[in-house]
């Protein structure tokens, strides 16, 4: 059931992807239901978060890694997890300043911070949250096609090209894993 419910999110949020995003392959935001909503709704702090099918492809994937069923694999999670992934190439931006791959705007789901000039803000380019299901999807993607001989894809290619850029933790100077693009109270 839940690759079905995964598969029929994917469908949907292609349109998403494309309409609000003008991206190709498939989002699904935070808030999703029987009814396979990806769109953005409610408040940016917890409906901004374009995480919610990438992090949903890692049950297809662990699916395959606990029954290793290549078909299941080449079949299901493949084509899902090749959408997914195609959005978040899409979806990432180099950062002025660093050169590397950021997300955004994306929000750390009902977290907030506070900026340097003392405004509360819910929304940031590259979130921690947003790189890790990032690099877990492009990572499950890269063994995917290994594991299948489709390692020369061009897809692939991109997306390992764009894990090796993607913005790595961060350790703030007070030794916390950095939440946010910047060190925020």
């Amino acid at each position: 059931p839940m690759a079905d419910f995964v598969e029929q999110l994917a469908a949907r949020g292609q349109t998403t992807a494309q309409e609000l995003y003008g991206a190709q392959g498939w989002v699904a935001h935070h808030t999703s239901d029987a009814w396979h909503f990806t769109a953005p709704t409610g408040r940016t702090v917890w409906g901004l978060w374009p995480m919610g099918g990438a992090w949903a492809t890692r049950h297809l994937y662990e699916h395959y890694r606990y029954t290793l069923d290549r078909e299941f694999l080449a079949e299901r999670a493949w084509p899902v997890m090749v959408g997914a992934a195609t959005f978040f190439l899409d979806y990432l931006i180099e950062h002025p300043e660093t050169g590397l791959l950021v997300s955004g705007p994306s929000s750390s789901p009902e977290n907030r911070f506070r900026t340097r000039d003392g405004q509360v803000a819910d929304t940031s380019m590259g979130t921690a949250m947003d790189h890790q299901i990032i690099r877990d999807l492009f990572r499950n993607l890269l063994d995917s096609a290994e594991v299948l001989g489709r390692e020369n894809d061009p897809l692939i290619v991109r997306v390992r090209e764009a894990e090796a850029r993607l913005t790595p933790p961060q350790v703030g100077s007070d030794g916390r894993l950095m939440e946010w693009n910047r060190e925020y109270e």
